[in-house]
């Protein structure tokens, strides 16, 4: 607020000392302070109070109309001071100070109502910009209020689509983003209207606070309106994305079992596998009907948001529709799947069943075929035991059979296919047509051993009569010395008879035996008896066969044999070494020659002997069999054992005869060489001495050097002595004496030519 200034010289303008100054001036100070005055006391009066728009109009031009005249009142002043200017000179000093304190004074004053005037208008300019913007404002807050509002109804958080929801709410972040904008509006309102009200007229100020207060409310619901409408976008949100992540887990769930439920599983080939398939689709089975609960609650959630429509409520619809489509087609795959796998378990297990109710009287027909046998039994206890199996084997019905390959036909036409009861299956096949085949042949056999059992008594009776005329016809063979060689065709059909009534014999045995094992003790006595009695005949007549049967020439070609080798064992000593005399030893390896030739003659000869020897010992046919073979084993020790010594011999022979030539020439090569030698030196030695003896000390040098040359040849004697000696097996002194004699007879003649060789050295 501004103080303006008082006016000291108010009465110096009615003073005489002011007289000089010009009319006008006067006028315009006079004008001048009067406008002061007034203006003055009207800006004193006046206060600012805010009661309308219209109002403030009204003052801002009076106020600036004031402000104008104080634009022309400064130009009043300007032409004051320059006209006090030019009279100041002129006035009294006192005069003049006075004059000049007055116009500063009017300065000073009309320049505090010019600052006064601006400054009211400026306020006024304030309040009235203040208030035509709150309230712009106040309108522009309604209108985006109002327009707000239908944004807000317009927000559906039932909407079960993800995107529009979450268009939904990008628009509510956007909405909020703009509230936040708008709460700087509304602070500033509020701010305004306390400042507006304590200038404002009192029903002005009354009604810019009830403007406001029903503007705070309208925003404070418009907030609160906003949070809930938010809040309610992203609980649907979330509610929604909750349900199709169910429905997405679902289907994920739905889908992963799918995998384990495939169109086709693939061939069975064990039993196990069939178990663990039927668990599998059974456990799969209560997973789905465990799981059947959520997906209740969720079609029924899915379904209960499509009660309000929507524009995404057929994309839920479908998703609905595809997770129930996908669930119930893949239980319905699973029953489907369950319902089929324990049908096939069912007939598996059925087919074991079967397989083992057959297997079992398989074994009670087997037990039937082979663990009871009637052979030799009395007719009447065979015709018992053909009559059980007869009943046995046609009352058993063959419908379990065929219904067995029925279901294996059934499972493997549903790719069921498991070796292990294959083979059970193929191995009953098997056994079945076997013992039934064994049956019908058991049935077949006890019909002809019905037969067999009268037809024995006549080939009893037959035996008997066969035994006795056999018996006349060996007594009157032997008698005549007539045997089997002689007469061939009777003695081979002899054997064939002889080896079917010992085969019958056996047959009898054997029934026996059999009686015995099924405790049918009374038949296989009485049989026994008959056999003892066929048995004792047949063995004794079985002896006088033998003995026809013995080779007619074994005897004469045994004492032959015998006798050859006796006379060479009496020969054998002539092929001793003896002599050093290559020509004696060539006659002995031609003698020794002619005995390893009898031997290798009567080689054959002396083996069939062996042999047929030794087969009469085996077939009996000898009375003394033990004496027999003792001297068929002399034999062919004897013989083997000149053999040897043959063998021995001609290699022995053979070999010193081509030392002893060896031998022979080099005693002769080194014994011509002495005669020669010596005829030589028997000359020179009865000759006399000569001037000239160049040639015969030559001669000398030459016998003397020929003389060490023999060296060599006297060790090939030695080791041809040597080794003559070691194959002879006895001393030869002989050979080792004239071995002797020529060395000693060659060591004199060197002695001589050295003897010679002197004298004829010292002659010279």
């Amino acid at each position: 607020m501004y103080l303006f200034h008082s006016d000291p010289t108010a009465n110096l303008s009615t003073s005489t000392s002011l007289s000089s100054l010009p009319t006008n001036f006067m006028d315009t100070q006079r004008n001048l302070r009067q406008w002061l005055e007034d203006v003055e006391q009207s800006l004193l009066t006046d206060k600012v109070r805010v009661v309308d728009l219209q109002a403030i109009g009204a003052k801002k031009k009076i106020y600036k109309d004031l402000l104008d005249q104080t634009l022309e009142q400064e130009i009043c002043m300007e032409q004051l001071n320059m006209t006090a200017r030019d009279h100041y000179p002129k006035l009294a000093v006192d005069t003049s100070r006075r004059l000049q304190e007055e116009l500063k004074n009017y300065q000073d004053r009309l320049y505090d109502v010019k600052m006064f005037l601006s400054e009211r208008l400026a306020k006024y300019n304030r309040v009235d910009k203040t208030l035509s913007d709150f309230e712009r404002s106040i309108d522009e807050v309604k209108l985006w209020i109002r327009n707000v509002q239908p944004r807000l109804n317009a927000t559906d958080t039932s909407y079960s689509d993800s995107r529009v929801l979450e268009n939904q709410l990008g628009r509510s972040q956007i909405l909020q983003h703009e509230i936040r904008e708008m709460q700087i509006t509304i602070n500033r309102l509020n701010k305004d209207v306390v400042d507006l009200t304590q200038d404002a007229d009192e029903n002005l100020a009354r009604q810019l606070r009830e403007e406001m207060r029903e503007l705070n409310e309208s925003w404070s619901h418009i907030i609160s309106s906003t949070k809930v409408n938010s809040k309610n976008i992203q609980d649907a949100l979330k509610r929604n994305k909750v349900l199709q992540e169910e429905i997405q887990e679902l289907e994920d769930w739905i889908t992963d079992k799918e995998r384990e439920a495939p169109a086709d599983d693939g061939p069975i080939f064990y039993q196990d596998q069939l178990r663990e398939r039927l668990d599998q689709y059974q456990k799969l089975q209560t997973e789905l009907n465990l799981k059947e609960h959520t997906v209740r609650n969720l079609v029924l959630q899915g379904r209960q948001d499509l009660s309000n429509p929507s524009p995404s409520a057929p994309e839920l619809a479908q998703n609905l529709e595809t997770l129930i489509s996908n669930y119930t087609n893949l239980q319905k795959k699973v029953d489907t799947k369950v319902m089929f796998y324990t049908d096939i378990h069912e007939l598996h297990e059925e087919l074991k069943n079967l397989l083992h109710q057959e297997n079992v009287w398989l074994d009670g027909l087997q037990n039937k075929v082979f663990s009871s046998s009637n052979n030799g039994a009395d007719a009447e206890e065979i015709s018992e035991e053909l009559d059980t199996l007869e009943r046995f084997v046609k009352t058993h019905s063959k419908t379990n059979y065929e219904k067995m390959f029925e279901i294996s036909d059934r499972l493997q036409a549903t790719k069921v296919s498991i070796p292990a009861t294959n083979s059970q299956l193929n191995q009953f096949r098997i056994r079945w047509e076997q013992l039934h085949d064994d049956a019908f042949k058991k049935l077949h056999t006890l019909n002809s051993q019905i037969s067999d059992y009268q037809h024995m008594g006549h080939q009893i009776t037959a035996m008997f009569e066969w035994m006795k005329h056999t018996d006349n016809t060996l007594n009157a063979r032997l008698k005549d010395d007539v045997y089997a060689d002689d007469v061939p065709g009777e003695a081979e059909k002899l054997i064939i008879e002889f080896n079917q009534y010992e085969a019958f014999l056996r047959s009898i045995d054997d029934k026996i035996h059999a009686l015995r094992s099924t405790a049918k003790t009374e038949a296989a006595k009485r049989l026994e008896q008959q056999l003892v009695l066929l048995r004792n005949q047949f063995l004794q007549l079985h002896i006088k066969f033998r003995q026809f049967q013995k080779p007619s020439d074994f005897e004469p070609k045994f004492a032959k044999m015998r006798q050859i080798l006796i006379e060479i064992e009496h020969n054998v000593h002539i092929l001793d070494v003896r002599s050093d005399d290559p020509d004696v030893i060539h006659n002995q390896l031609e003698n020794c020659l002619k005995l390893y030739k009898t031997l290798s003659d009567i080689k054959s000869e002396v083996e069939y002997v062996i042999r047929t020897g030794r087969g009469i010992v085996e077939k009996k046919q000898s009375d003394e069999p033990h004496d027999l073979t003792r001297q068929i084993d002399q034999l062919k020790a004897q013989y083997n054992n000149l053999g040897s010594k043959v063998s021995g011999a001609k290699n022995q022979l053979d070999s010193i005869e081509r030392h002893l030539r060896k031998f022979r020439k080099e005693y002769s090569h080194i014994h011509e060489w002495f005669v020669k030698a010596d005829n030589e030196i028997r000359k020179i030695e009865n000759k006399q001495i000569s001037k000239n003896t160049k040639e015969e000390i030559d001669w000398i040098r030459a016998t003397r050097n020929d003389i060490k040359k023999l060296e060599g040849n006297f060790e090939t004697l030695k080791n041809l002595e040597r080794t003559i000696q070691k194959e002879a097996d006895r001393p030869l002194t002989s050979l080792h004496d004239k071995a002797i004699e020529l060395k000693r007879q060659i060591d004199q003649l060197d002695r001589r030519l050295k003897d010679r060789s002197e004298i004829v050295e010292v002659n010279k």
